[in-house]
């Protein structure tokens, strides 16, 4: 009994010794996610010295994208896992759980994320405005959203009075981006900053950027880029 007692304490340690192998650090058991897709990662550390093989097996009530998938960790180091999350339809409103497989040379551990999908229905779009020679402003929008989104040009701010421009309206499909060049008849001389205002789902956003308009006719613009985050949105929840 005695010498049984000796192989089974070994066998616990060698065990033990086994698990701590890997570590994982991080990883939030708690995420909230809007319209947009959402990143998510953690950190596995591979303590022992040897370089040793990683895989996961992942279990989303959702679509899931990798962004970065190690396949070994060096001794002595650690890894990242990332991953963008998908909203869906089905699961707008609810709260569900994930689960991550991580097998690090057979030495397994698994992790348990809980997912609140919110039902939200704001305008999540990056604007992209370039100025054009002689004609007007080119407007690039994206929808990052799993909804479609239906975007009117209101008004541009900031122009003279005598200019005119011809409103549009962009219809995005989930995921999708749209482009039109926005037609600005230049009646005046103008050097300045002009607004461009947008209205979408009972709110608005703006985007400017600089003009020049000489009366000779040359037409100078700034391109900008910049990307609104549904915090960004002015309106009704």
């Amino acid at each position: 009994m005695r010498f049984g007692g000796v192989i089974f304490s070994v066998a616990c340690i060698l065990v033990i010794a086994a698990t701590v192998n890997a570590l994982v650090s991080g990883f939030e058991n708690e995420i909230s996610i809007g319209e947009t897709p959402q990143e998510f990662s953690f950190t596995v550390e591979n303590t022992s010295a040897y370089r040793k093989p990683v895989s996961f097996s992942l279990n989303f009530p959702t679509r899931t994208q990798l962004i970065e998938q190690p396949r070994f960790i060096e001794g002595h180091d650690t890894a990242d896992l990332k991953l963008l999350i998908f909203p869906e339809l089905e699961s707008e409103g609810s709260t569900r759980n994930a689960t991550i497989l991580i097998d690090l040379a057979g030495d397994k551990a698994e992790k348990t994320l809980t997912i609140h999908y919110l039902s939200l229905d704001r305008c999540p779009i990056e604007t992209t405005l370039t100025t054009l020679p002689q004609s007007g402003i080119k407007v690039r929008l994206e929808n990052q959203s799993f909804k479609e989104k239906t975007v009117h040009l209101e008004e541009i701010k900031g122009i003279p009075g005598d200019w005119e421009v011809k409103r549009e309206t962009f219809m995005l499909a989930p995921y999708s981006s749209s482009e039109k060049e926005i037609e600005v008849t230049k009646n005046s001389p103008f050097s300045g900053e002009a607004e461009l205002v947008f209205t979408c789902n009972g709110g608005s956003f703006s985007e400017k950027t600089a003009l020049e308009h000489e009366n000779q006719g040359v037409f100078a613009g700034l391109t900008i880029i910049t990307s609104l985050g549904e915090s960004g949105f002015s309106g009704m929840d």
